[in-house]
């Protein structure tokens, strides 16, 4: 999904180009998302205002076998997150997506969803275990042919 410019920008030796990541935490109990940038002043992209945050890029572990699941710290020295956080005791939604400072409007990886498994709030931080949709864990194939679901289909067999 990265666009040509982006693409010469990685493949570089050296660049000027800087690489943000976006963060939107989204529940239901929240008012309106929140919209983080690893940066040090907020950045408009596609027409939201994302806020200058302190926090690590989120790369999975790879583990055979595993869905990748992954840790998330975000700066809590303000303590502006712990009663939010606390509230809510459902998962939440978190969805990552990489820009490049030059051109905010354009998405040039992601978005990345992922779902809260667990949140620790310290007196300066707050990690957010987050990891994938468990597709491991649905059925396959999806759909099952019993003579109660499909019964012309049976019918058709039992002739």
């Amino acid at each position: 999904m990265t666009s040509a410019d982006g693409r010469a920008s990685l493949y570089a030796a050296q660049t000027d180009e800087i690489w943000l990541q976006l963060l939107t935490i989204e529940h239901a109990d929240l008012p309106t998302p929140i919209r983080l940038v690893n940066n040090t002043e907020d950045i408009v992209s596609d027409g939201q205002t994302f806020t200058a945050w302190s926090f690590p890029p989120i790369l999975p572990a790879q583990n055979d076998g595993e869905l990748p699941t992954l840790e998330l710290t975000l700066d809590n020295v303000t303590r502006e997150f712990t009663a939010t956080f606390r509230s809510i005791s459902t998962p939440f939604t978190i969805t990552q997506e990489h820009i490049r400072a030059s051109d905010p409007d354009t998405i040039e990886a992601g978005p990345f969803v992922f779902e809260s498994r667990t949140a620790r709030i310290s007196d300066r931080t707050l990690r957010i275990e987050v990891g994938t949709e468990a597709i491991m864990n649905e059925p396959f194939p999806e759909a099952t042919y019993t003579p109660t679901t499909n019964p012309a289909l049976f019918d058709a067999v039992d002739r």
